[in-house]
């Protein structure tokens, strides 16, 4: 075998080797993943950073409707800012109290569908369903496809986008609609859902009457996916949420936390990504034992307010 023809099927082999990892399909209905999510707001009413809220939204556990399963579909509200109160501004909290907000997502991940299976849109709108569920996501598309929207807020199931182009970026497929379509104005990613405004994990799913939704970041595994808030954890020691009143210490430690009074409530320990590690409900004690903790800075959280610890 000369030299030439053994380097063009080195290189066949190459090209369809790395064709066929590139398009191997990325599952978004996962138990391992988060999405934060915020919902603007017009100037007037916050001319600090133009935010109305947002929240946090995983999936875990099963159910089983009309004899297919589908993930429950949950969310976290964010705190914000102490500070630019009455406004909401970054950097923000996770209120760790969950909320399922009675919606479901399935995926079949050989036609690349994902279905919402929504009580609301059962009751109100059940012409926009069939069995029950719609068409959240289809990355099965090509270019020049139609792609149909429910738009919650209006009732209306017949707002569709057009599909421009299919492209392989970052390992994932993106679909990017043509910008006249009145959900889809910009893109949709494999493994992740909607992009920056419309579209996303967030519209239909979310209901919203004023403003729009932004896909701030996504985490799989609780490490950061996609996105740039990261940071806004790690960053609430730049801001007072400390009370004067309540003395932490020794800080740092490597063995037990100390309080210079009795805590009867609720306490939780977060690392820097938001995942908490530690939850103790009715301390009632002076003190937390974190002896076990890996070295590191956590976040110590009792109602609104967060004292940062180190752990060595």
């Amino acid at each position: 075998m000369n030299t030439k023809f053994f380097l063009i099927i080195i290189g066949l082999i190459t090209f369809f080797y790395c064709k066929t990892v590139a398009q191997a399909y990325i599952p978004l209905v996962e138990e391992n993943k988060y999405w934060d999510v915020m919902q603007g707001s017009s100037p007037e009413n916050n001319p600090i950073c133009g935010l109305s809220g947002g929240a946090r939204y995983f999936l875990e556990g099963d159910t089983v409707i009309f004899g297919k399963t589908y993930k429950k579909v949950y969310a976290q509200n964010f705190i914000g800012e102490l500070g630019a109160y009455p406004y909401f501004c970054t950097p923000y909290l996770v209120d760790t109290n969950s909320i399922f907000i009675n919606k479901f997502l399935r995926e079949d991940t050989l036609t690349q569908k994902v279905y919402l299976y929504d009580e609301y849109l059962n009751n109100y709108y059940p012409e926009c369903a069939i069995d029950g569920e719609r068409v959240l996501y289809d990355f099965n598309v090509q270019a020049g496809d139609t792609l149909k929207c429910y738009v919650a807020t209006m009732g209306d199931c017949n707002y569709s986008s057009i599909v421009d182009s299919v492209k392989y970026e970052y390992g994932a497929k993106v679909v990017y609609f043509t910008g006249d379509g009145f959900i889809h104005n910009h893109a949709m990613f494999e493994g992740i859902g909607g992009s920056y405004m419309g579209g996303g994990l967030f519209q239909p799913i979310l209901q919203p009457e004023y403003g729009g939704f932004r896909l701030e970041c996504d985490f799989v595994d609780d490490s950061l996916y996609v996105g740039g808030c990261a940071d806004y954890i790690t960053n609430i020691e730049k801001h007072n949420f400390i009370n004067k009143n309540l003395l932490i210490y020794p800080n740092p430690t490597n063995n037990k936390i100390y309080f210079n009074k009795i805590i009867d409530e609720e306490v939780l320990i977060i690392n820097t990504l938001g995942k908490i590690i530690l939850n103790i409900k009715n301390i009632n004690s002076n003190e937390i034992n974190v002896c076990h903790l890996p070295k590191g800075i956590y976040y110590l959280k009792l109602s609104n307010e967060v004292h940062k610890i180190i752990k060595y």
